[in-house]
This record gives structure tokens, sequence and C-alpha cells, in this order.
């Protein structure tokens, strides 16, 4: 069977000056080609939300001899055009000060928050003139039983003058009462999660980058209602990279699952630079999406439209999809969920409305 081809050629322009016809034609496996038409829109400048999409990104899970600061770059430069907009900042203060100097150079930060996840308290050997804020972070995922030590933390980065994040379990909320910023797992995000005195992210580890889909209902339609709904304010995911040591356990000191060894990257490291996948694609999708959702609602327009759209988004992610589920652990094979997964709404097909209506809305109809 042959590989599927896809061409799209530009063949006219239509009467509206901001929409295009495309021309698609598909091969599947056979001889005979579908040929549809299908729009294209021209879309006005976008307003910046504010809102944050980053990756965990540790610089050393490069392979050794590709470990250069020149590679960071090429990474960073790959996140950015994903539409990401913040990172991780892994190792210690002299390598996140370099990390924190590539990333603005490359303009994958700019206004969004920054999380160090190396350095500690003391912060960055040094910090670029304009450099957004830099926030504290850990202890990673903590349990009820670990408030003493998530307070001590939070106490010495305060100190030290940064806010304090980490990601957190629904259920272990209790344990992270002294955090400034809960990253919650959106697994089981709801109206739970939305306190007084804790700004609200979130964050999922159970991807890989074989989805499109997936990831752009992640990054976009699913980000946008959560922002709307909770005020959440970043969307962060695990992981950019892989290595051995990213695998998952049954519980904290399990046993290894046999199939999570060598996943959880959405970005694949080659001596060139990485290489994307089509996980990332949907992630860079997703935030375009998401940008038009904002621009539609900063508008002023079709806000009946938009509010039936975000009620119809669960709060928990996984219940937003099929097959749906609480979690993906809950199937034999994790990765049936990951890789095949699909969003119950038709995510195309709505964001086409947006676009019609934002496009309806700038014209003063």
């Amino acid at each position: 069977m042959r590989s599927s081809v896809l061409v799209m050629l530009l063949t006219a322009m239509a009467a509206s000056a901001q929409t295009y016809e495309l021309t698609r034609e598909v091969w599947t496996g056979t001889e005979a080609a579908e040929v549809v038409s299908v729009p294209f829109y021209h879309l006005p400048p976008l307003p910046e939300p504010d809102f944050a999409w980053g990756f965990y990104f540790d610089e050393g899970r490069i392979p050794e001899d590709l470990r250069t600061d020149a590679y960071v770059r090429l990474c960073m430069r790959q996140m950015a055009a994903a539409g990401m907009n913040t990172v991780t900042l892994y190792g210690d203060a002299s390598r996140a000060a370099q990390g924190l100097t590539i990333a603005m150079e490359e303009g994958l930060v700019a206004t969004q928050p920054v999380m160090l996840l190396g350095c500690g308290p003391a912060g960055p050997a040094r910090v670029p003139e304009g450099a957004p804020e830099l926030v504290g972070y850990g202890p990673d995922e903590p349990r009820v039983e670990d408030a003493e030590a998530v307070a001590a933390s939070v106490a010495a980065w305060n100190v030290a003058g940064y806010r304090c994040a980490t990601a957190i379990k629904p259920d272990a909320l209790a344990g992270g009462a002294s955090l400034d910023i809960w990253i919650v797992n959106a697994r089981g995000l709801g109206e739970h999660c939305v306190r007084p005195g804790h700004e609200l992210w979130m964050y999922e580890c159970r991807f890989r980058g074989t989805n499109a889909p997936l990831h752009r209902y992640w990054t976009g339609l699913y980000a946008y209602a959560m922002h709307r709904r909770y005020d959440v304010r970043a969307c962060w995911t695990w992981g950019y990279l892989h290595d051995d040591d990213s695998r998952f356990r049954y519980g904290r000191e399990g046993t290894w699952r046999w199939d999570t060894i060598g996943r959880y990257e959405h970005a694949l490291c080659a001596p060139e630079g990485p290489l994307g996948t089509v996980g990332l694609d949907g992630m860079a999708q997703g935030v375009l999406d998401f940008r038009i959702l904002h621009a539609l609602e900063e508008a002023g327009g079709a806000k009946g439209w938009l509010d039936a759209l975000v009620a119809r988004v669960p709060s928990e992610f996984w219940r937003g999809v099929e097959p749906r589920s609480t979690s993906p652990l809950q199937f034999a094979n994790m990765w049936d969920v990951h890789d095949t997964a699909t969003p119950v709404i038709d995510v195309e097909a709505e964001i086409r409305t947006a676009t019609r209506l934002l496009l309806a809305e700038k014209a003063g109809y």
C-alpha cells in the first residue's frame, strides 16, 4: 500500500478578500484520489492572550554528544515556532542564566513567567534586562503529608523574592496550601482547584507526540475553556525530550511500567537538530485555535456562542475524549488512549465557525 500523500494547491480567491479556496487531493493507498475544496482564511492580527504554554524542558536529556548551547538554541527555536511562550529552566545557576538568555533571544519567553527547576532560591547567576518573572518550583508533586516540606520550600523562594509553584494532583492540594501557584493535573481539574491566594495553572504528563487532534484540543479549545471557566493561566506539557529517567512507576517507589519506556517525547534528537512530531504540530494548531477564540471574545461578538461552546468542554481532560477515561492508566496499555483518542467535540468545525464569526465581527456585520 502506498504511503498517504497530501497535496494542497491554491486555486482561486473567493469573493471575500479574506477567504481562499484550496483544492485538496488525498491519496489513501489506492490510485483513486478524492478532490475536495476547503476554505482557507486569512486571519486579521490576533491579540495576544495573557496565557502561557510551555514544555518541561530539561536540556540534560539531550544526548551528551549533542548537548551544546547551539543545540539548546535549536530546541528553544522549535518550541517558539510551535507557539510556546515559556519554558522551564533546569540546571545550576550558570545553566539557568544561559538558558534564560537563549530563550529570550529566540523569542520563546518575553512576558509570561518562567519556572526555575534546578538552581534553587539563589536563582540564575545573572538575569538579562527585560527578563520576565522567574518562579521557583518544588517539591515536585507533593502529597498531603508533605505539607511541611512544601512550606519550607515556599518560604525559601519567597525570602529570595520569588513566587513558588509546583505540579500537584487535585487530591493533594491540602499539602500545597502554602504554594503561590498550583499547577494542577488536568485529569482532575475542577471547581475545587479554585481557591483565593493561589494562581491556577495546569499540566498533563500522559502525552507523547503521536496524536495531533488530541494535542490540538489540549493547547487549544480545552485550554481556552479552562481559562474562561477557572482562570487557568498556563498550560504545561511533560515533556519536550525524553530519556530513560522519565519513565513512569507504579506508585512513588514502584516498578517501571513496561509500556512507558522510551516515551513522553514531543521532539526527537537528531544530529542536525530536534525533529518535531505530529503532536507538536497539533499543539501549534491548538495555540492558534486559542488565539482565535480569544480574539472573538475580545471583539465582543458571539458571546452566547462562545459560552455554549465552553460549557460543552468537560473540566477533567480525559472526560472530553473518546474513549472516555479518568486516566489512561486504567487501560492495559496506556498508549492505546494517547495514540488514538479523539476529542468528543469536533474541534475543526468549531474553530471554522469561530473564524467565520471573527471575520464577520471585524467586517462590521
